[in-house]
């Protein structure tokens, strides 16, 4: 979207950053990861207290989220992306947000080549022991299925102001 957020109209304004990408730091002594300080405002009211992170070869990590004054982070579970997709040195991990419980990730490393997702049938799934699953928030984590393919959609309803400008005004 090329509009600021600030000036989108009520009714897209808690989807407009949903389709928008991040690209976040992959340090691999750190065991957890920051999202950005935008993209944390933006996804941070939506996102649950775990969230998977998937692959395009369909491998999921599982991590929590865990939120304080200073930032919303990727804990439990971030550490084991290091093995899994061999990351020594350092990378790029860009975030698709695609539901509260699922993110999209591709990975680059720091020279800027993309890091090859394994491939395996079934798919790696890193999930969390039963303990990490539950949040502050107290609600159990509904069953769903994993979307293969995705989209995000924004609609408005068109005005009799947009039909005569022939301008779409937010």
């Amino acid at each position: 979207m090329t509009h600021r957020y600030d000036r989108l109209h009520e009714d897209v304004k808690s989807y407009a950053m949903m389709t928008k990408t991040c690209y976040m730091e992959y340090d691999p002594m750190n065991g957890r990861g920051v999202l950005p300080g935008i993209y944390a405002r933006c996804v941070g009211p939506v996102i649950g207290n775990t969230a998977i992170l998937q692959d395009t070869n369909l491998n999921q990590v599982q991590v929590v989220v865990e939120r304080d004054k200073s930032g919303i982070y990727f804990t439990h579970g971030w550490s084991r992306m290091r093995d899994l997709y061999k990351i020594s040195i350092g990378a790029w991990v860009v975030l698709t947000f695609v539901n509260l419980f699922l993110f999209h990730i591709r990975l680059i490393n720091i020279t800027g080549f993309p890091i090859t997702c394994p491939l395996r049938n079934p798919p790696y799934r890193l999930m969390l022991e039963e303990g990490f699953q539950t949040g502050s928030w107290d609600a159990p984590i509904p069953f769903f299925v994993m979307p293969k393919v995705y989209t995000h959609m924004l609609e408005k309803t068109l005005t009799a102001a947009d039909v005569a400008s022939g301008t779409l005004v937010p």
